[in-house]
């Protein structure tokens, strides 16, 4: 969900209070800030879809691969759970703003120290120094100078915006947020990303347009993203007004995240099966496009727009559209085949394999049939 708001009558003193409130009834003109706001939405998903797998990920086992991977179930039971917790936090706001903040606080801080220590991973990549190296640190054992300082500049960031709630700095929390999830979960064939998006599609519409029908006709989408000020949201204060001000444009991060899941699919599908860039270029162009067209539609009837009703006509479009035209619909249903590594031939002269092109049915049976020649 994506909105605009202005500050209040002209003349008002602008107070420097940290409790940022957008009102969309106040939307008058233009600011700059808006396509910011998308230009970094769209560099966090682009920048999380096609840069390495996080070190701390590529350890993980099966176990925690499975966990990670959005399915159909994981897809309709999200849906519920959204709207739940949505509709919990409209009623009981005051009481569960407190428990999310200090959920979301604690997210943040482990979120930034992992962004931040990947950052010096990469930097100091396969070179041996000082940083790196684990050391016994007094009161916190053994650990590197790289994750001290990650946590500490974390938990600096946190406690700052807990204190000031700093747009700047809850946008670098969000951002941090975006990427470790778009890091961490995905779905490996077509349909789980169909089903999320088609449902929550539905999802934004409600919540924005119709459930002010039950409210006395307030939007319960709306209500929930100015009343909540936690980390859940990217805004910025309008910088083409008087500076500083209470105006602001703010975009959810289910407008990213649920995308970006969807975005990273078809970026691998591409690149691990059909060796092409065509997926990701076209998906982006989608997205792009589409969150400009929620702006301009924003912008016209000055009322907030659920974000997703463009997003997702958008990227089924391009990617069904492209899919067609390559004849490759049916591989994205069959999904990406995952890499196994399975022995063959027994202690002495084993040797071994890696399925990465077999269907899941067709690896388990390879897998057993190895099991039983090894016996």
């Amino acid at each position: 969900m994506i909105y605009i708001s202005e500050d209040g009558k002209s003349g008002d003193p602008i107070l420097l209070k940290h409790n940022v409130v957008c009102d969309t009834t106040k939307l008058k003109q233009f600011d700059m800030n808006f396509a910011l706001l998308i230009t970094v939405a769209i560099l966090i998903v682009g920048f999380a879809v096609r840069t390495k797998q996080l070190r701390v990920i590529e350890e993980t086992g099966d176990a925690e691969e499975q966990e990670t991977t959005v399915g159909t179930k994981q897809a309709v039971m999200f849906f519920f759970v959204a709207s739940s917790v949505l509709l919990c936090l409209y009623l009981f706001m005051d009481t569960l703003s407190i428990i999310f903040t200090i959920l979301i606080s604690f997210s943040c801080f482990g979120a930034v120290a992992i962004v931040i220590e990947e950052f010096f991973l990469h930097l100091f990549d396969g070179r041996d120094n000082w940083f790196m190296r684990n050391h016994n640190l007094r009161f916190v054992g053994d650990m590197s100078w790289a994750s001290a300082f990650s946590f500490a500049v974390s938990l600096t960031v946190v406690i700052t915006w807990a204190i000031t709630r700093n747009w700047l700095l809850n946008n670098i929390m969000a951002a941090c947020i975006c990427i470790l999830f778009l890091k961490t979960i995905k779905q490996n064939s077509l349909m789980p990303g169909v089903v999320l998006l088609s449902l929550l599609f539905f999802y934004d519409i409600f919540w924005v347009f119709f459930s002010g029908k039950f409210t006395g006709g307030e939007s319960v989408m709306v209500a929930v993203a100015r009343g909540v000020d936690i980390p859940i949201k990217l805004w910025m204060p309008h910088i083409t007004s008087a500076f500083p001000t209470t105006a602001c444009s703010l975009l959810g991060l289910g407008d990213i995240l649920i995308p970006g899941i969807f975005i990273g699919f078809m970026t691998r599908f591409g690149l691990e099966v059909k060796k092409t860039n065509a997926y990701f270029i076209a998906a982006m162009i989608a997205y792009t496009l589409s969150l400009f067209l929620c702006g301009f539609v924003l912008f016209v009837f000055h009322q907030a727009q659920p974000a997703l009703f463009y997003i997702v006509p958008a990227l089924f479009i391009a990617v069904f559209g492209l899919g067609a035209a390559r004849g490759d619909i049916q591989q994205m249903i069959d999904g990406i085949p995952r890499k196994m590594v399975v022995r063959v031939g027994g202690d002495e002269e084993a040797t071994y394999c890696e399925l990465s092109s077999l269907p899941k049915k067709n690896e388990e049976e390879a897998v057993s049939s190895t099991e039983g020649s090894n016996e």
